[in-house]
């Protein structure tokens, strides 16, 4: 249970630290500026992944170690990639610095940009994540535990999904705001509910 925790805790920091660096790259008045905030928005997001990747491991029981490890490893190489890369690992040019009206008229920066080569190994990475965390979700319903499995499965889904959008608004696709932030939301609020209805049936069993 204390893995279980210190991990969820460091997902919703990093959960946190992502949202604040939305609020700094949309506000940007710079290119320097929006590529200074995304890029540090992008590697709290890597370290994120890391978060979960071990409430992952700690919430499915499992008992190997290797593959977490190295999927951690690449989370962070990519993060120290993604700093050193003058323009991210995302955003591979800025042509024009530009504006965008939300229909509540509040604007927000949304510069025409090129996706960086770089772009692949990121989501090469991201869909070897998730594919670790169907697998989970897998060995969960193999140990009859269908409600941490179907719980894990929903929070994976709606990150996957969102990952997938905000993935045809770098493409040009969708030409509306990035919507990042809120997969956190329902990750947060059922992970959060799962853990406090467990913490509670310790707390019962002991007291009994």
């Amino acid at each position: 249970q204390i893995g279980i925790q210190m991990s969820f805790s460091i997902v919703c920091l990093m959960a946190a630290g992502y949202c604040q660096f939305e609020k700094s790259v949309y506000s940007a008045l710079t290119t320097q500026a929006y590529l200074h905030a995304l890029k540090l928005q992008v590697s709290i997001g890597f370290v994120f992944m890391i978060g979960v990747i071990w409430f992952t491991v700690y919430f499915a029981g499992l008992q190997s170690r290797w593959f977490p490890l190295i999927l951690s490893i690449g989370a962070a190489g990519l993060a120290a990639l993604n700093q050193f890369l003058p323009t991210g690992i995302l955003v591979g040019s800025v042509h024009n610095f530009e504006y965008l009206r939300l229909p509540w008229d509040e604007q927000i920066a949304f510069p025409d940009t090129d996706v960086s080569q770089w772009v692949i190994a990121t989501w090469s990475y991201s869909l070897t994540v998730y594919m670790f965390v169907f697998y989970s979700c897998f060995r969960l319903l193999q140990r009859g535990r269908r409600r941490a499995a179907l719980v894990l499965f929903i929070n994976v889904l709606s990150i996957l999904s969102v990952a997938v959008y905000d993935f045809a608004v770098d493409l040009r696709f969708i030409h509306w705001m990035y919507l990042a932030e809120y997969r956190f939301l329902p990750c947060v609020i059922s992970m959060a509910i799962y853990t406090a209805k467990s913490v509670k049936q310790q707390a019962a069993g002991a007291t009994v």
